[in-house]
């Protein structure tokens, strides 16, 4: 997929001049139009606590949505597979005091794909602290 396709207003990128910068509508015709490069940010370890994530084992996560009468608890979650993220939902059941379910939705490799995610399953921009 084209970058240009992929951003959304807020987005963070790396500009050319390797500092972190926040997407606004010219940055995303600018990239469409090839008149500037702009380079994702890799997901990292790092990356994801600056997010808020906790970490627990080998993976990475962060409640969406709380328990209520009505709804489980979800989080998302995101798990290491070599240059790439896993993103799953995961629903936990109190009574059993385990997961109940997981499904995985996508492949993050860069912060723009985990806002993006974030912002369509929480409804909220992702706070990212870098």
């Amino acid at each position: 997929m084209k970058l240009e396709n992929e951003l959304r207003i807020g987005n963070l990128l790396y500009n050319v001049g390797g500092m972190i910068v926040e997407t606004t509508p010219q940055t995303i015709s600018d990239v469409a139009n090839k008149l500037v490069v702009k380079s994702p940010i890799l997901i990292t370890e790092e990356i994801l606590l600056k997010c808020g994530f906790d970490k627990e084992a080998d993976m990475f996560h962060v409640q969406i949505c709380e328990k209520t009468e009505i709804v489980n608890k979800k989080e998302l979650r995101l798990d290491a597979d070599t240059d790439e993220w896993f993103a799953d939902i995961v629903e936990y059941n109190d009574q059993l005091q385990s997961e109940q379910y997981s499904i995985t939705i996508a492949k993050c490799k860069y912060l723009h794909h985990l806002q993006n995610i974030y912002l369509d399953l929480k409804g909220e921009e992702l706070n990212v602290k870098l």
